[in-house]
């Protein structure tokens, strides 16, 4: 598993890694991972305070089960999304049990597998997502992001 996820990782950064604009620092992976798991935390303890600020304006993924793309623009970015989204989210706890790390550039890949813990009465979702970073000025910021079920772990 941790192969493929890989794999899909250097695929995607292949297709990213684009410039982004000057840096004033170098990102790295541990920096990466510091900054998913301040999203992740925002996300686990339904603070749209601490996530907000960590999504580019720019930023474009799935909410939910949408088929349709979410894009931010000037009517409706994260602070208009994020509430009604962490409030759904609130009912499951989440347990990462894999995640791969991959920098390239100015761009971030964070390849991760998940259980969503229901907090009362539904079955534990088993999930794998996909969430892509651009360092601009050095911060992290959440630009794309897709999570779908996973096959039951065995």
């Amino acid at each position: 598993m941790v192969r493929r996820a890989s794999a899909a990782c250097v695929i995607l950064l292949a297709v990213l890694a684009a410039p982004l604009g000057a840096q004033t620092t170098t990102p790295t992976e541990d920096s990466l991972k510091v900054a998913h798991q301040t999203v992740m935390s925002a996300i686990t303890s339904g603070n749209p305070a601490m996530l907000v600020p960590m999504l580019d304006r720019s930023g474009v993924g799935f909410f939910r089960d949408s088929q349709a793309i979410v894009t931010f623009g000037a009517g409706y970015g994260p602070q208009e999304a994020i509430p009604s989204v962490l409030t759904d989210l609130a009912q499951f706890s989440v347990a990462e049990y894999d995640a791969v790390y991959r920098v390239v550039g100015a761009t971030g890949v964070v390849c991760m597998a998940a259980q969503m813990q229901p907090k009362k009465g539904q079955k534990a979702r088993y999930v794998r997502s996909t969430w892509v970073y651009a360092s601009l000025d050095g911060t992290w910021r959440l630009l794309s992001w897709h999570t779908s079920d996973a096959p039951l772990k065995k």
